[in-house]
């Protein structure tokens, strides 16, 4: 978080302050007592939903402001199915 592109600069000391409330012990939880570290609005700019094509974009879009680095969890059952997925109908799409 102490190099950020430059999009991301008016959330800087939101993303400090998220950094340093973190609990690793509740990752991934729904009821993680750091959830209300990260606005909606830092949620909007960095969360990826809709179709492959529409996910595929978004992705592109954060490329292009300097992001090297996505995350994809993949919480509950399936796993491997959803990482399938996201590989062959997103990925694909944007590592041309």
């Amino acid at each position: 978080y102490k190099e950020l592109p430059e999009s991301l600069h008016p959330f800087r000391n939101e993303i400090a302050a998220s950094a340093e409330s973190y609990d690793y012990a509740e990752h991934l939880s729904t009821r993680a007592g750091h959830r209300a570290a990260v606005s909606d609005d830092l949620t909007r700019v960095l969360a990826i939903v809709g179709t492959s094509e529409q996910c595929a974009s978004r992705l592109r879009e954060l490329r292009a402001t300097g992001v090297d680095t996505f995350i994809f969890p993949l919480a509950g059952r399936h796993r491997a199915e959803r990482w399938r997925q996201i590989r062959e109908e997103i990925l694909n799409q944007i590592m041309v």
